[in-house]
């Protein structure tokens, strides 16, 4: 008797989004100390794009090749996060049950694009309220844990600081916007137009819509920048900050990595970059502001599993609006 069968998003080769294909493949066994998640959606990120591409930030190639292969890709599957249904308990599991509705950040484990995952018990997964949807669960992780580890432990933003968010439309920026906000800042957001509704609809009032007017320009300065975007450097923002004024990057290569740290210890201005610390106590804390409607991942494209070389094409674009979340229950095959 044949195994019982998945469908998985596999990309065999590096390269464009037409590289990824998806495949059956046999529903993985829970070991000890694991359990099997049906997955309901996931997100397609930046870092799967980048992933796929091997298009990363500069001077991290070689140690992306290390890591997910120089030739062709080590792992099995792309997505960074997942959200879903335990099914199966290994031996051992204490902390979940069966029918328990989860959230977990893979990182760089990657492997959420696929219909089942096994995760381990004490990965960073944590128990998903009633009132907070499969969609907003997954669509919160990265970009909801990159915004708050960024305002609250590299730039420590306070409680009535003008914070500026370059990038208020994208996933981290959208988070970003709305969790000022609840520090008590006074939050500027930087958008295109046709994001400028979606940030409104967030509870952000100030918003500059970027194709109408240049926020470089002007008399402004503000105690944090934000930038999710990555296109400008220090040198051409700098005259925005105040004297003693804080600038984050979120994306960030291995020169400005290292400059940034340089800048910060010769001069007041301060500028923040590097990878994030990803830890449940996050995840859980964001969960709670969704569930008490304080907080609201922006989504902008939902998709079916089958249609994720769409989404793919989508990042790549450049110009998705929030998180894009597809919906992997639509092609969901019986366990039995």
């Amino acid at each position: 008797m044949s195994s019982p069968k998945m469908l998985i998003a596999r990309n065999r080769n590096f390269g464009p989004p037409d590289v990824v294909s998806v495949e059956e493949a046999p529903i993985p066994i829970p070991k000890r100390g694991q359990m099997l998640v049906r997955i309901h959606a996931a997100t397609v990120s930046t870092g799967d794009c980048r992933l796929r591409s091997k298009n990363v930030p500069r001077g991290f190639g070689f140690m992306m090749g290390l890591m997910f292969g120089f030739k062709n890709p080590k792992y099995e599957s792309l997505g960074t996060n997942l959200a879903g249904e335990v099914v199966t308990l290994g031996d051992g599991v204490r902390q979940f049950q069966s029918k328990d509705r989860v959230v977990s950040n893979l990182g760089m484990k990657l492997g959420g694009h696929a219909q089942y995952r096994i995760l381990d018990e004490n990965s960073l997964t944590a128990q998903i309220p009633n009132e907070v949807s499969y969609d907003h669960a997954t669509a919160l992780v990265f970009g909801g844990v990159a915004a708050l580890q960024f305002l609250r432990d590299k730039l420590k933003l306070k409680a009535g600081e003008r914070l500026l968010v370059i990038g208020a439309g994208g996933a981290v920026g959208s988070s970003a916007i709305q969790l000022g906000l609840i520090m008590g800042a006074q939050v500027t957001g930087v958008c295109s137009t046709k994001k400028v509704s979606a940030v409104h609809d967030l509870g952000l009032q100030d918003v500059i819509d970027y194709k109408k007017q240049s926020w470089l320009t002007g008399t402004d300065q503000y105690d944090v920048i934000l930038d999710t975007v990555g296109t400008l450097d220090f040198e051409k923002m700098k005259h925005k900050l105040k004297a003693n004024g804080r600038l984050g990057l979120v994306i960030a290569d291995l020169p400005t990595i290292l400059k940034s740290l340089w800048i910060s210890l010769t001069q007041s201005q301060k500028v923040y970059a590097g990878p994030i610390n990803e830890n449940k106590s996050d995840l859980k804390f964001l969960l709670n502001l969704c569930q008490q409607k304080k907080f609201r991942p922006l989504i902008g494209t939902t998709l079916p599993f089958e249609k994720i070389v769409e989404a793919h094409k989508i990042v790549d674009s450049g110009h998705k609006l929030g998180s894009l979340v597809l919906r992997i229950i639509t092609l969901q095959p019986s366990l039995d």
